[in-house]
């Protein structure tokens, strides 16, 4: 999404300045971009999809098609906006644990643009607009002042879009039956009580909704465990190895993952000191500021350190509910002093993903996990079976 928003601005300095030399760095950067677009159609944020930053990816470059009128471009979103469809939930949220950067957000004006152009950015845009008010995802009325900028002037945009639309296409959460599956780990599961959507290269964390009411019906971020001081997750991007054919059984899937030691580091007063000093003397240099923002990024957000423990998630998708299987397992001796099936955990440092969403106050009954821990330390492994029942339409 960074390098979509450069693409704009070498575009308006190149027709500002009348320099073909700027525009073509923008049509070179846009390239780029396209290149690197993954098989399944998104665009990759931290080496992976994240619904929420696909967003602001996809607006900026529709942002470029609406000005350019580059067909690759559009063909390019024509992808993107299928699959992010997949994303969008029937309570009007998207996105969450599921994506590589657990965030929520929603930024209108690249759908509002290409209504007129790709029939499923006329659903996405018609179906999130209608369901804003229920707070799901972030709008200019719940963001904080970090983001209210960016937000704002997406809304703003959006609101000023006056070609008209096409039809809008039915969505995968309000027209899926069955399974689809994406060589990126994505499985999308729809039925006659339920829509679900597991990220099997996360470990299986998931989002199910009852299709009845269009409520959340169950959500899960993985396994946490806490031993002494260290927290291991099971969510890591990059630690599963996943199975989408349906070798075990009619409408299954398995993934085997790695836990990952979560570093949640607190920004103290001795370290926003240090922070406002170096900024006020050598991060004053373009490629000393570059490394010091590798080098955090790598620690907080990119860096894996395996743990001695593997999960894994076996899933039935099923004509009135999803059946899941856990097994746990020690490689080496560890003491499990904690252990849970969390419903919302974000493992890597990502301020966007904290905002407030209404439907975690809802109730969601998640499994009990009472005496797996020292199960798990006695025997060096442990199941957790359960099913995900929503109600049928009346």
């Amino acid at each position: 999404n960074h390098q979509g928003l450069y693409a704009l601005g070498w575009l308006d300095a190149g027709e500002w300045l009348r320099d073909s030399a700027l525009t073509r760095r923008a049509e070179a950067t846009v390239r780029e971009i396209l290149a690197r677009q993954h098989a399944d159609g998104f665009y990759c944020e931290y080496d992976g999809f994240d619904p929420g930053y696909e967003t602001l990816g996809i607006q900026y470059l529709a942002r470029y098609w609406e000005r350019t009128r580059d067909a690759g471009v559009l063909e390019s979103l024509r992808r993107a906006v299928a699959f992010f469809a997949h994303a969008v939930h029937p309570d009007g949220s998207v996105g969450g644990a599921y994506g590589s950067r657990h965030t929520r957000l929603y930024f209108p004006a690249g759908f509002e643009i290409l209504a007129s152009a790709i029939p499923e950015a006329a659903g996405i845009a018609a179906f999130l607009r209608s369901r804003l008010a229920r707070g799901e995802v972030v709008t200019p009325a719940n963001v904080d002042a970090h983001n209210a900028y960016v937000v704002n002037l997406s809304y703003l945009h959006a609101c000023s879009v006056t070609a008209p639309a096409l039809a809008p296409a039915a969505l995968p959460c309000e027209a899926l039956r069955g399974e689809r599956r994406f060589s990126s780990g994505l499985v999308v599961a729809g039925a006659e009580s339920y829509y679900g959507v597991f990220a099997m290269q996360k470990g299986g964390v998931c989002r199910v909704h009852a299709r009845a009411t269009g409520e959340l019906a169950h959500e899960d971020a993985g396994w946490v465990v806490r031993s002494g001081r260290r927290t291991y997750a099971s969510q890591q991007l990059g630690l599963s190895r996943f199975d989408l054919t349906e070798a075990g059984g009619a409408g299954s899937a398995t993934v085997r993952a790695r836990f990952a030691r979560v570093r949640q580091e607190q920004l103290t007063p001795f370290r926003f000191v240090i922070l406002r000093l170096l900024n006020l003397t050598v991060f004053r240099s373009a490629a000393i500021g570059s490394w010091v923002r590798r080098a955090v990024i790598e620690r907080l957000i990119t860096a894996v350190e395996e743990a001695p423990l593997s999960l894994e998630r076996r899933v039935r998708f099923l004509d009135d509910r999803i059946d899941v299987h856990d097994t746990l397992r020690l490689e080496s001796p560890l003491r499990v002093d904690e252990l849970a099936l969390a419903r919302a955990f974000t493992g890597i440092h990502m301020g966007s993903a904290k905002y407030f969403h209404a439907a975690e106050v809802a109730q969601i009954a998640l499994p009990s996990t009472a005496g797996l821990a020292l199960r798990l330390t006695r025997d060096g492994a442990c199941e957790l079976r359960f099913s995900v029942t929503p109600p049928r339409r009346s």
